[in-house]
């Protein structure tokens, strides 16, 4: 087994329906991610009748015990949101050693926005060496069985101090998609420029 696990915004529960989601969103102003996008990439990843809930296939229904500390961060109102904190509480009742740290208005991977100078992207990534650090100094602070549970926003500074990380991000261009994924991925690109309140010239990586 590795030594431990950085799990960004998971997607842990595929058997969910389209009516299974909020139908009106929470996280509309906030996340980039439709609903179509999730209830097609589970469909999308599942092979012709398999069981979504298959623990090989939807984590949160798998018997998760014996396994390293993992790291589970998402943005609090992310449409996946439910995906993290279901994961979390299902690894906790496990007995595993998990932290779950939730963002205030934070889209779906939102450490990937780091490059484009979002504060709490590259406060996320820090979090992320500081776990692993810790890890190394065999000093994680996690007793088996529990979950803690951060709630990071502009009102309450949960986090302890971290080093700020010098080094850059850099953006990866992804393969080729399917003509329905590319008319996802465009919906989503609109509606990341509109949460993070971009130019109309500005790139987004495609």
């Amino acid at each position: 087994l590795p030594l431990c696990a950085l799990v960004v915004s998971p997607f842990t529960d595929l058997s969910r329906t389209e009516e299974e989601y909020p139908q009106v969103p929470a996280n509309l102003d906030t996340d980039f991610l439709p609903i179509e996008a999730a209830v097609f990439s589970g469909r999308y990843y599942c092979a012709q009748g398999a069981d979504p809930r298959h623990p090989l296939i939807s984590p949160k229904y798998g018997e998760l015990h014996a396994l390293p500390p993992v790291l589970v961060q998402a943005g609090e109102k992310e449409l996946l949101a439910r995906d993290s904190v279901e994961y979390a509480r299902r690894l906790e009742a496990y007995g595993g050693s998990v932290k779950l740290e939730l963002y205030e208005d934070m889209p779906h991977i939102f450490p990937m926005l780091a490059c484009l100078g979002l504060k709490d992207a590259s406060t996320a990534i820090e979090r992320q060496a500081h776990f692993v650090k810790g890890l190394l100094d065999a000093d994680c602070g996690l007793a088996g069985g529990v979950i803690r549970v951060l709630v990071h926003n502009r009102k309450t500074q949960s986090f302890e101090d971290v080093r700020r990380c010098s080094a850059g991000a850099k953006l990866h261009k992804t393969s080729g998609s399917t003509p329905a994924m590319a008319v996802i991925e465009q919906r989503s690109r609109e509606r990341l420029r509109g949460v993070l309140d971009l130019p109309e010239d500005a790139r987004l990586g495609t």
